[in-house]
């Protein structure tokens, strides 16, 4: 079958030696001796397909399939992504799960809808069903979904017979997106799903008001519940920035009493920016040492509110007022922002109108250099070193000026001396992630180091997630 299937993305190998394949549109199979499968008469070493668009194909089309698995009796499970359902070939007539099925007529599997984003399957040695839920986490922080073929407990969740059951990682964590440490570690990762900020504190103590324990995670009361959380900040001072997708902007979190951006605020209570109420599409946020927010919003590029009336990256600013950023006006796809120890900032930018190919540009406070390439101050420039790090998702500097960029090709990670693809992360519990301390763990701004480099394609935002795989 090599050159016929370009868009692959599930295969699996039956006892008969068989290879079933899932492709956009199709199951292909390429049989080991000719006979009859699934009620198809076969040749051995010639691919037919089981079921899809084509002419003569029926039942449960395939869309984009993402996982296959057969079951003791070789009926075979495929996952659809485009369409989200589990569908079935069947090896004989007969019921699997409840559901009547015909010997080699595809069907829908009604008891599995359930699965919202299924992107993977597996069955044990007990006929059980599981699936890979890609975005599940989305709704309500479910990872797995189970079929059971028998009332039974699995992995400490009771299952009822031919029903569709979840089982949660993390029951606390619903789709995280973007984390962010303070300087005492403790650890803030914004739950798209649940519309909430989960905290891992690294000391017990009081955060925002709350009291908290050393390790384990909690909602964080004061942010309350917003409908489309996405990015995270905080300043100097301790204070916690929400960005939001949808229209209501940038919402903040104060850990003093005070005025911040011109506006009264109250400790430990949330209040939005009023500055930028009406800014959709949050695409990131960073603030510098002055206090200063930059965030990326849509077709309005970067736009900085700004702390202070003066000069900020030669750009004249007027304190408490919003501006388009002109320093990054040729950045048209900005999907990260950050600010190193020497106050330098970073915008991983995914199509640059006067250069296509650059992926990530600083705009340096001073004139010198930087990872090996010579900068002026105030004058953007694209970071020679990562032009091969292809479709950024964004970028992190941490407390010692290391650089970490995050893309389609890889982690990157630059320091003066090397820039080399970063080496896998093992995905670390939460708990020992709070117990760092570590600035580094800006957790999913750059992914949850451990979550996103052990795990799925989710992206920072629905744009990213619906990357399809390749063969």
């Amino acid at each position: 079958m090599t050159g016929t299937n370009d868009t692959a993305t599930g295969i699996v190998v039956d006892a008969a030696g068989d290879v079933l394949v899932g492709l956009s549109n199709a199951i292909r199979i390429l049989p080991a001796s000719t006979g009859s499968r699934f009620g198809t008469n076969l040749q051995a070493n010639v691919a037919t397909d089981l079921t899809g668009n084509g002419p003569g194909m029926t039942g449960a089309p395939p869309n984009d399939v993402v996982g296959l698995a057969l079951d003791s009796a070789g009926d075979l499970f495929y996952a659809n992504s485009s369409t989200p359902s589990i569908g079935i070939i069947p090896a004989s007539t007969g019921t699997l799960f409840g559901q009547s099925v015909l010997l080699g007529v595809p069907t829908t599997l009604t008891v599995a809808n359930g699965a919202i984003a299924p992107s993977g399957l597996a069955l044990d040695a007990q006929g059980n069903l599981y699936i890979a839920e890609g975005a599940t986490v989305l709704l309500n922080g479910a990872a797995i979904g189970i079929v059971a073929a028998t009332t039974t407990s699995l992995f400490g969740v009771m299952c009822t017979a031919d029903q569709f059951s979840q089982y949660s990682f993390n029951s606390l964590l619903s789709f995280p997106i973007a984390t962010v440490s303070d300087s005492s570690g403790n650890i803030f990762v914004s739950s798209f799903g649940s519309g909430s900020v989960v905290v891992y504190p690294a000391v017990t103590g009081t955060l925002f008001g709350q009291s908290v324990t050393a390790g384990v995670g909690a909602i964080l009361t004061a942010a309350g519940s917003q409908s489309a959380m996405t990015w995270l900040s905080m300043d100097p001072a301790g204070n916690l920035y929400i960005a939001e997708s949808g229209s209501s902007g940038i919402f903040v979190i104060p850990k003093a009493t005070g005025t911040l951006f011109g506006q009264s605020v109250t400790a430990n209570v949330i209040s939005a920016v009023a500055a930028t109420t009406g800014y959709s599409v949050i695409a990131e946020m960073a603030v510098d040492h002055s206090g200063n927010i930059y965030f990326a919003s849509g077709n309005s590029g970067v736009v900085i509110l700004s702390a202070i009336t003066g000069t900020v990256f030669g750009q004249s600013v007027v304190a408490n007022t919003l501006a388009v950023f002109s320093p990054f006006s040729n950045l048209n796809e900005v999907n990260g922002l950050s600010v190193d120890s020497s106050g330098n900032l970073y915008a991983a930018n995914q199509n640059a109108i006067d250069n296509p190919q650059s992926a990530v540009f600083v705009d340096p406070v001073a004139t010198g250099t930087l990872f090996d390439q010579s900068v002026t101050v105030n004058t953007p420039v694209a970071l020679a070193a990562v032009v091969n790090a292809s479709y950024t998702f964004d970028v992190v500097a941490d407390p010692s000026g290391n650089l970490f960029v995050s893309s389609t090709t890889g982690l990157w990670k630059l320091d003066a001396q090397a820039v080399q693809p970063v080496p896998p992360v093992t995905p670390v519990a939460p708990a020992v992630l709070a117990a760092t301390g570590s600035d580094i763990a800006q957790l999913l701004d750059l992914g949850i180091l451990g979550l996103v480099l052990g795990a799925l394609g989710l992206c920072a935002s629905q744009r990213r997630c619906r990357q399809r795989l390749g063969a």
